[in-house]
């Protein structure tokens, strides 16, 4: 029988319903009905949906989607274990918590002030990685947010600055917390650490894993302010950073609000479908 427990998750999903679904059927509502750009045009219900999904800005837009959450996903997890490999392996405690707390101030800072920090560092011939370096080593100077080639590369960089961090501190709690016999067990069958992060540890914090690539998934799908500080909501030149979030809000510069709720409504079903499918597949393994 039950103790009344579950009344404590009530509150919860009040919160979910004030603040997700009802936004969400309103989303879905404004979805339907024209825009005051559209007014005295030929209209339908599904008129926004045929002009969003005829329009090749929006599949541009979800294909860097696409590609920048592959990137960052990849980079910033294989980065993370590595880093927190290194960490756990590091003899004194107070030294790891020093560096510790330098992976994660990055992701602390406001987005305000993060805007500025990546304008500065991406900001052409004077900017920082191009300063520290590309030109000590006699190299060209790269235009990270001026040719379309490394425009993508830019916002990975600026999203495994901001997430590796976070990311690593979850990696090594995890790490932290798995029984120590098993791991003393292997160091007498005589595997070293490597063999043993690999073998051992990884598959251990495989949930931990599994909860990191899908926060990283629906932060990179859900990215705005990022993209947005280095290239303004069109994704710069030829369009090379125009991701989900910010062709949304390019269609509001037109008052296509309407429009920018329809651009919404399309992605949460693909969105869903990739965290259930990214939990399902991590559960199977």
């Amino acid at each position: 029988k039950g103790n009344g427990s579950g009344w404590l998750i009530l509150p919860f999903l009040l919160l979910l319903a004030a603040f997700w679904l009802i936004p969400l059927f309103q989303g879905f509502t404004m979805s339907l009905k024209p825009d005051f750009a559209e007014a005295g045009k030929e209209y339908d219900t599904f008129y926004n949906y045929v002009k969003i999904l005829n329009d090749n800005y929006f599949y541009k837009a979800c294909t860097n989607t696409l590609k920048y959450s592959g990137a960052v996903l990849t980079v910033v997890i294989s980065l993370s274990l590595f880093l927190s490999f290194i960490l756990k392996n590091v003899s004194s405690s107070r030294l790891r918590y020093f560096y510790l707390f330098c992976l994660l101030l990055p992701g602390l800072i406001p987005p305000s002030v993060m805007g500025i920090l990546f304008n500065l560092t991406f900001n052409g011939r004077t900017g920082i990685l191009n300063q520290v370096f590309v030109i000590p080593f006699v190299l060209k100077p790269v235009n990270w947010i001026g040719d379309p080639s490394f425009i993508m590369p830019s916002m990975v960089i600026q999203a495994a600055w901001r997430w590796t961090g976070f990311i690593t501190l979850f990696i090594l709690c995890g790490l932290e917390a798995l029984p120590k016999d098993v791991k003393e067990a292997a160091v007498i069958d005589g595997a070293g650490p490597i063999r043993t992060f690999f073998d051992l540890e990884i598959p251990g914090i495989k949930h931990i894993i599994i909860f990191a690539a899908a926060f990283l998934l629906v932060d990179s799908i859900s990215l705005f302010s990022g993209s947005y500080s280095l290239l303004g909501d069109s994704g710069g030149p030829a369009n090379a950073g125009l991701v989900i979030a910010n062709y949304a809000y390019w269609q509001t510069s037109f008052l296509r609000y309407n429009a920018a709720a329809t651009v919404s409504i399309l992605i949460l079903p693909v969105l869903v479908f990739l965290t259930f499918l990214l939990c399902y597949r991590g559960r199977k393994t």
